[in-house]
């Protein structure tokens, strides 16, 4: 036998004991701690993120805040838009501050209380902006197993409408413990495919003036000078046919001084100009 046979047998029993070292140190080092909004979802279909998070792309998601998940999956606000309530807003509304790219309830947020960035201790809440250890009175704690929890009013808390984990449907707003439709100015409530969404009457062809006052075949749906939505087979009113509808190219920032022109940003469409 070679004398190079012993010896390369001694390198090769070197190498697997390094290897099963390596792995052996690979399986036992620590995770580093992740964001709470981007926890991995389990792949077991028993076990899917806790409520109100869905899993978006094989991560958990808050589809009440999440710009890149507002109100369902895949759903992304626009510039200048955030995510509150489940719906995208040109700001944050009901007291709430936009921390990082999202708005912070900061009265009852764990992780923004008080400020953004402030976080509380685990077994702590959030109560009136202030990390304590239990909610003052008329609050509820709801939150994950393990804590921070947010102290939350369940009479008007979009996310813990009623009761903890009962969040509302996006458009909609927490109203005496049930959750309920809040439209923006200039639009109405209107039953659409059995429940209710918000629509601009003054053009929607299906609900033209009124809701359920739909318009024939080859009719829109517009404004005549001076007067009130009507019927016609052209747009009325100095109004535009854009897309299959009427439109206001002086006032709509979806279609501001032309079809298809956007006003970004959180700009508003003023005499056919975003400003």
């Amino acid at each position: 036998m070679s004398v190079r046979t012993p010896i390369i047998a001694a390198f090769a029993a070197a190498c697997l004991g390094a290897a099963s070292a390596a792995l052996a140190s690979c399986a036992t080092a620590p995770v580093a701690d992740v964001p709470d909004s981007a926890i991995p979802a389990s792949n077991d279909a028993t076990a899917p993120c806790a409520a109100p998070f869905l899993v978006c792309s094989n991560l958990c998601a808050d589809p009440a805040r999440d710009n890149s998940n507002c109100g369902a999956c895949g759903h992304g606000c626009k510039d200048g838009e955030h995510c509150t309530a489940g719906a995208c807003v040109l700001g944050c509304s009901g007291g709430a501050l936009l921390c990082g790219a999202s708005c912070a309830a900061v009265k009852s947020d764990p992780s923004n209380c008080g400020a953004c960035g402030n976080k509380c201790k685990p077994g702590e809440v959030c109560s009136a902006g202030k990390c304590a250890l239990s909610c003052g009175g008329g609050y509820q704690a709801c939150g994950p197993d393990a804590g921070p929890y947010a102290c939350v009013d369940l009479t008007s808390d979009d996310r813990n409408c009623g009761a903890c984990a009962a969040p509302c449907a996006a458009g909609s707003t927490c109203q005496q413990s049930s959750c309920t439709v809040s439209c923006q100015n200039g639009l109405s409530v209107c039953n659409v495919d059995g429940g209710d969404t918000c629509v601009n009457t003054t053009f929607d062809r299906d609900n033209c003036g009124a809701c359920g006052k739909a318009c024939a075949d080859g009719e829109l749906c517009s404004v005549p000078d001076g007067g009130s939505p009507v019927c016609d087979v052209a747009c009325l009113g100095g109004s535009t046919l854009c897309n299959g509808a009427c439109n206001d190219l002086l006032l709509d920032r979806h279609n501001c001084g032309g079809c298809g022109v956007e006003c970004d940003g959180g700009a508003a469409c003023k005499a056919g100009k975003c400003q």
